[in-house]
């Protein structure tokens, strides 16, 4: 089942690990891929993401997109994942970390659990 899900509270280490759980529960490395948003934080990497999202999972139930820190996204490239975090494609799951609900669009909250 596809969803979009966003791991708050701690600090970054302890949403990575949780974020890291709950993707390899339904994914194999191969079908996981991880975004370091310190890293990357663009349209391009959105772009990136959408793309990951539309492939199925190859050993796996669920293709896992973890996004580290979403909070460091542009608001262009928040704005981009709307769509994707509000209707994913079947079997794939969409994890975002970030310190608190408030620290990314509100619109990217509420499309997720």
């Amino acid at each position: 089942m596809a969803t979009s899900t966003i791991i708050t509270g701690g600090n970054p280490k302890t949403r990575t690990n949780k974020a890291k759980e709950l993707a390899s529960a339904e994914s194999a490395s191969f079908d996981t891929t991880i975004i370091n948003t310190a890293e990357e934080r663009g349209i391009e990497v959105t772009k990136q993401i959408i793309q990951k999202a539309s492939k199925q999972p190859f050993q796996s139930k669920l293709t896992s997109i973890v996004v580290l820190e979403a909070q460091n996204f542009t608001i262009e490239a928040q704005n981009a994942l709307l769509k994707i975090l509000e209707e994913p494609p079947e079997k794939t799951q969409l994890l975002l970390t970030a310190p608190n609900t408030d620290s990314v669009l509100s619109t990217i909250a509420s499309r997720c659990i």
